[in-house]
C-alpha cells in the first residue's frame, strides 16, 4: 500500500512583491526535496515553484483560524 502525502511547504519573502529569479526558484524547490525526508510508503509528489504576477493571499488550506496584520492588530473576515 502506498500513501499519498498531502504536506504543502510555502516559503514567502519579506517583501511581498519580490521574487527570485525563475532559476532560483527551481533550485530552492529541488533543495526542498533534497532535504525532505524519504518514506518509501509515500507516493513522490511533484514539486514545482508556484509564481504570482502580483502580491496574492495564500492560505494553509485547512485550519486557518484568523488573518490578521502584524503593523496595525486588525482582523479581516474569513467570509472575504
Amino acid at each position: 500500500m502506498r500513501v499519498v502525502c498531502s504536506d504543502v511547504l510555502t516559503v514567502f519573502p519579506t517583501d511581498p512583491y519580490w521574487q527570485p529569479g525563475r532559476a532560483d526558484g527551481a533550485r530552492a524547490a529541488a533543495l526542498a526535496v533534497e532535504l525532505a525526508p524519504v518514506n518509501p510508503r509515500l507516493v513522490p509528489v511533484p514539486t514545482e515553484p508556484r509564481w504570482h504576477a502580483g502580491a496574492v493571499f495564500v492560505d494553509c488550506g485547512s485550519n486557518l483560524e484568523a488573518v490578521g496584520c502584524r503593523r496595525c492588530g486588525n482582523s479581516l473576515e474569513l467570509t472575504w
